[in-house]
């Protein structure tokens, strides 16, 4: 696969004013699409559902601009790299009327380039999101910010899917220009099908945007607090390659005698750590354990994170020519608890496995593991636990397992699998009370639709109810604990 140079669209801005008057009462997009026809009209719905991003540096300083959307809950979707380094993060709509001020995520992912931002509390409107990827020739326009104009609007056509280094990007014709990036690639419909996030350098017209599945995955994920990073290091310009870094490594003068120090993982081994009070932190308050590993130029290998206690953010960090740390992979999260990263090594040597936590005070135990080559997430999961049940969602009154031993493709579009619900309280039906719950789901990925095909209640260890197939499928509700079961089951 050819690699390609990505330069990263986002630049420099002046300090916002403050807006003096509040935002005007949210609206709805129609769930079944617009009653009026033609681009203008379909433009002139969802601008309003774009948004405009200024980003601050501890200081207080500007440091750059992008672009993004409001979806379902009012939640902004935007690029990971928009918000790296930032220490805060003002949203405007697309008046320039400010709609909130944020210093976090509530979820992210350097590997797709992707953020989502905490709901705003009066946005103006949302945007639907697509059912499925576009196709090839299909007609497409793109709203953004460039160079702080917002709400401009480009056209064009889906010229390719492209794939490049675990990637899947949209190729389109639409111009996308410095501070358009995080803002979205929408269909004649007005659904979000992408996220601009790059054009090519030195390419005429070569403009990329992040995938309808990736967005959905994100947003679909169990909302957290990721802070941001801080300011950008001097002499670091914001124009930087894809590969943002997730988890920011502490100064050291010589990282490689760091290296030296740390415990070692060899390939194929797993181990079982803590993070506590007593681990190397950072400044947001997240606090962090790195391993020390060996490899030759070309090796490909699969690192896996997974705890019960944290969602633990997972880097491959190698020397670099000052001495200094330096990022070469990117956090895969779509694992739901189980974390990969897949790396290929750019030299001989040795180079650092990093496990973290993100949020201030979170602690306790964890797994890391090294493999060479690279899996994927179901045997990513296999490798890592000798259990059949492996932990899909963690919530405060029960957990979610599936049983990666009945997890089938069924085609190429469905899957199917054994769930466990273990509940922390009791709960109750016809036939009593019951604390666990077993099923055996059959998802359509493509229809994000699932139906039951056996299902079980336990009390402890008894049956105490039980019933057959459903021939009903239920649509994924937006949001849902459902929906993010079905995208985890579908991505593995």
């Amino acid at each position: 696969m050819v690699s390609i140079l990505i330069l990263l669209v986002c630049t420099s801005m002046s300090t916002p004013s403050i807006p003096e008057e509040p935002a005007p009462a949210p609206t709805e997009t129609p769930p079944d699409g617009p009653a009026d026809t033609g681009l203008p009209q379909t433009i002139k719905r969802v601008a309003p559902g774009v948004v405009t991003i200024k980003t601050f540096d501890a200081q207080g300083g500007p440091l750059g601009l992008g672009s993004g959307f409001l979806v379902e809950g009012g939640r902004v979707v935007t690029n990971a790299h928009v918000v790296e380094h930032a220490a805060r993060a003002e949203v405007y709509d697309s008046e320039e009327q400010l709609l909130g001020v944020t210093d976090h995520a509530e979820s992210l992912s350097a590997h797709v380039d992707l953020a989502v931002l905490p709901a705003m509390p009066l946005p103006p409107t949302t945007l639907r999101l697509a059912t499925s990827e576009p196709l090839i020739g299909e007609s497409i326009f793109v709203i953004g910010a460039p160079q702080g104009l917002s709400n401009t609007v480009s056209t064009g056509i889906i010229s390719a899917l492209r794939g490049n280094e675990g990637k899947r990007w949209i190729q389109i014709t639409a111009p996308i220009s410095q501070g358009s990036s995080g803002g979205p690639v929408l269909n004649q419909a007005g659904e979000v099908v992408g996220v601009s996030v790059a054009v090519l350098r030195d390419g005429q017209n070569l403009n990329f945007a992040v995938p309808i599945r990736d967005v959905k995955a994100l947003i679909g994920s169990p909302p957290g607090r990721i802070s941001f990073t801080g300011s950008r290091p001097q002499n670091q310009s914001q124009e930087t390659t894809l590969a943002a870094s997730e988890p920011e490594a502490p100064p050291k003068p010589d990282f490689n005698k760091v290296l030296l120090t740390s415990p070692r993982i060899s390939s194929n081994q797993i181990l079982s750590g803590e993070i506590n009070d007593e681990d190397t932190s950072f400044p947001s308050g997240g606090r962090m354990d790195l391993f020390s590993a060996e490899g030759k130029k070309g090796d490909v290998y699969t690192i896996a994170s997974t705890s019960e206690s944290f969602s633990p953010a997972i880097a491959a960090l190698i020397v670099n020519s000052d001495g200094a740390p330096e990022d070469i992979g990117t956090m895969d999260g779509s694992g739901a608890h189980l974390y990969r990263l897949v790396i290929r090594l750019r030299s001989s040597g040795r180079f650092g496995v990093l496990v973290s936590t993100d949020t201030p005070d979170l602690s306790g135990s964890y797994k890391i593991g090294l493999f060479k080559g690279e899996l994927s997430i179901l045997d990513a999961a296999k490798r890592m636990s000798s259990n059949r049940w492996q932990l899909l969602a963690k919530q405060s009154k029960y957990s979610i397992y599936f049983d990666k031993t009945s997890f089938r493709k069924a085609t190429q579009t469905r899957r199917k699998a054994w769930l466990w619900w273990e509940y922390r309280g009791w709960e109750s039906n016809r036939a009593g009370r019951y604390n666990h719950y077993k099923s055996q789901q059959e998802y359509d990925c493509t229809e994000r639709a699932t139906h039951r095909l056996s299902e079980a209640y336990y009390e402890d260890g008894k049956v105490v109810d039980s019933d057959g197939p459903s021939n009903q499928w239920l649509p994924w509700t937006p949001g849902s604990v459902g929906e993010f079961v079905g995208e985890a089951i579908c991505g593995l």
